[in-house]
């Protein structure tokens, strides 16, 4: 009890400091001239909303200890309509690979990831960002209540093609933490959780003859307030469907949006970010998905939505985990 007391009161400080950070100091985007078509840039960032109990034999393995190796396939695509007009249709799709080390109390991961966005604004006019990942993360638990922080960085590559090839270089970073409870009814799991997202990105000049855009950096910091409902239907089988509202805190929100997933592997799938204008502060987020058992070996998959009134996001996702 002491110990859950101590990680709440944590959490809880870190949320109030994080929220006070932001209204004292609102971060902008650092170029204050309005997207166009022609100096449209897409990026990636990870976000993490890792589930729990994800494998059937993960509480056997926490106490003999042990770890397990995974892969996981994914291929997303989203419809933009800013309010300043237009339409926007982006794609993605990537490979992730990650290795998870048990604990009595949870797990340590540590995951790679290597991804590509693209999006065709007119013939002859489009943008591609290749992504190169790496993250840790850590997952705990005491009692009903759930801890997960996560962290990463990468790398991106720019490409656009605009009367020729223009290229750039990025940063990009984030961090993630997670406060949930873990209730059990017969063959039913529920899992309400409260998470706090900051993302930063940042790209050098886009071009050289000309600048096609220049080096500029944005913040965002979102919350996300959701259940996971866990449905082990028998032995082999369990189901999973996730309802959550997302909602971006910043007073000057940054000029990109995020598509928020939770794949069943526990480590999530990078969000894609383009500069398109306004698309809203809110989203609904749901979710589905299931995985199989067979000895050691798990496969799994999902597919999610993240939706308002100016942006659809579809992911589908596939995978193959090894345990010992």
């Amino acid at each position: 009890m002491k110990r859950g007391f101590l990680f709440i009161t944590v959490f809880a400080l870190y949320a109030v400091m994080t929220a006070y950070i932001v209204q004292a100091a609102p971060l902008e985007s650092d170029n204050k001239e309005p997207a166009t078509e022609r100096s449209t840039v897409a990026g990636h960032q990870p976000i993490f909303a890792t589930d729990v109990d994800i494998f059937l034999g993960q509480k056997r393995r926490q106490r003999t200890g042990g770890g397990r190796i995974w892969t996981n396939a994914y291929y997303g695509d989203t419809a933009l309509k800013p309010k300043e007009g237009g339409k926007i249709t982006p794609n993605f799709y990537g490979l992730q690979l990650g290795l998870d080390l048990s604990k009595p109390t949870g797990y340590t991961t540590f995951f790679f990831n290597v991804n590509q966005s693209e999006i065709k604004f007119a013939p002859g006019v489009s943008s591609t960002i290749d992504n190169y990942l790496f993250g840790c993360g850590k997952f705990t638990q005491w009692g009903l209540c759930l801890f997960t922080f996560n962290g990463s960085i990468g790398y991106d590559r720019y490409e656009i093609s605009a009367d020729g090839n223009h290229t750039g270089d990025g940063l990009q970073t984030n961090f993630f933490g997670e406060f949930g409870l873990d209730f059990k009814l017969g063959k039913w799991g529920f899992k309400p959780f409260y998470a706090l997202q900051y993302d930063f990105l940042y790209h050098g000049n886009v071009g050289k003859s000309p600048v096609l855009i220049k080096d500029q950096n944005a913040h965002g910091l979102a919350q996300l307030a959701g259940l996971r409902v866990n449905w082990k239907v028998f032995s082999l089988l369990e189901l999973q469907s996730r309802v959550v509202w997302v909602h971006e805190m910043l007073d000057n929100p940054p000029p990109f949006y995020r598509a928020r997933f939770s794949p069943v592997h526990g480590t999530g799938t990078p969000a894609i970010m383009h500069y398109a204008g306004s698309t809203g502060r809110d989203w609904a987020w749901l979710g589905i998905g299931g995985k199989v058992e067979v000895l050691n070996f798990y496969l799994f998959g999902d597919y999610d939505v993240l939706l308002n009134e100016r942006h659809v996001t579809h992911l589908a996702s596939l995978g193959l985990c090894i345990g010992w």
